[in-house]
């Protein structure tokens, strides 16, 4: 008997296999491959942006701190002669006879510049000292003359001028800063005004004002400042308007020609408008000449504008009267500006200066 055939199980459906889908991530998404790289670049520049505004504001304080100008307490003092204070040349060994910029010669005339040999007269010294300018210069005193060419900073010619640099400098060892001195009366400051009466009544000292004038700014050294301002009544006239003048000799030699030129005198005294004006221009030391008041109501009044101007009292005052008849309410006056003030106060004979 033949075998039954067994007919063949069932076998399961199964579907055709769907095709794979990768998963995308978050940094796979378009949006954030295309706005992210943006973003972390500009966030990475604006810090080192930031990070390098901090350094330099940073390195710009630290640099301030290092530079920072000595500060100097101006202060007056009555200097009939020699220098307004201090010692001029720490000198060599401690001889302030000798000086220290130089180690050639025992005795020098000055330190300031450059020369071979020290000059034996003023007049060569002028010439040889020109930093300036490099242009002929005569100089002439009654009847002779002296001609030279500055050779320019760091030569002078064979004739001599100001002797070299070496060592330390003048104006060392004892010294509390930059000296000045007028008419007698010193001080130590950098920024300095001379507040200077052009009325008519100073027609009879106007030469011998002059040269005082100009010796004093001659005297000043290259790291100070300095204006005049010659008032009348009501009328002012600035050397520099709205700034000092660095002491170097190309701008002494204008203040020079400018005085001469400018200091007329005329009118009566009115000097309120001058003494805003020096103020104005930020000095350390003013030193205000004059034989009077004759435009204004009281004394008190020129008192009075000076507390105003000078509250913080950060500016000296000197003041030197040229006596022109005895008049103690004057007197009075120009001794409290000047006491009121930190400064000093003279009286000068009229033909004494």
């Amino acid at each position: 008997m033949a075998p039954t055939p067994v007919p063949p199980s069932p076998q399961p459906h199964v579907d055709a296999p769907s095709p794979l889908v990768p998963r995308i991530t978050f940094w796979q998404k378009p949006w954030v491959q295309n706005v992210l790289p943006f973003v972390g670049s500009l966030v990475i520049h604006a810090a080192v942006i930031v990070l390098g505004f901090a350094f330099f504001q940073t390195a710009a304080a630290v640099y301030r701190e290092l530079v920072q100008e000595q500060v100097i307490v101006p202060d007056s003092t009555l200097a009939e002669s020699g220098p307004a204070g201090g010692i001029p040349n720490p000198g060599l060994g401690d001889d302030p006879n000798r000086s220290a910029a130089q180690d050639s010669l025992e005795v020098a005339v000055s330190s300031q510049s450059w020369a071979e040999r020290p000059s034996q007269t003023l007049t060569q010294t002028l010439i040889g000292d020109n930093a300036d300018t490099q242009a002929d210069s005569v100089i002439s005193i009654g009847g002779s003359s002296a001609i030279g060419r500055a050779a320019g900073a760091g030569t002078a010619t064979p004739a001599g001028g100001q002797l070299a640099p070496f060592g330390v400098p003048g104006g060392g060892a004892g010294s509390l800063g930059p000296k000045v001195s007028f008419i007698g009366v010193g001080g130590n400051a950098r920024k300095i005004v001379y507040l200077v009466d052009a009325s008519g009544s100073m027609i009879d000292a106007r030469e011998r004002l002059k040269a005082a004038l100009a010796s004093s700014i001659d005297k000043l050294v290259p790291i100070q400042e300095f204006n005049i301002v010659i008032f009348s009544d009501g009328d002012m006239v600035l050397h520099q308007k709205g700034s000092l003048v660095r002491a170097t000799t190309g701008n002494k030699r204008n203040a020079f020609t400018w005085i001469e030129e400018k200091y007329v005198v005329s009118g009566s005294t009115e000097p309120l408008g001058a003494i805003r004006a020096a103020f104005a221009l930020e000095p350390e030391l003013i030193y205000v000449l004059t034989d009077g008041f004759d435009q204004i109501a009281s004394f008190d009044d020129v008192k009075n504008e000076f507390v105003k101007q000078n509250r913080g009292k950060k500016v000296r005052v000197n003041t030197l009267l040229i006596r022109s008849r005895s008049d103690p309410e004057l007197e009075r006056v120009m001794q409290e500006i000047a006491d009121s003030n930190g400064g000093v106060y003279k009286a000068i004979e009229r033909n004494d200066f």
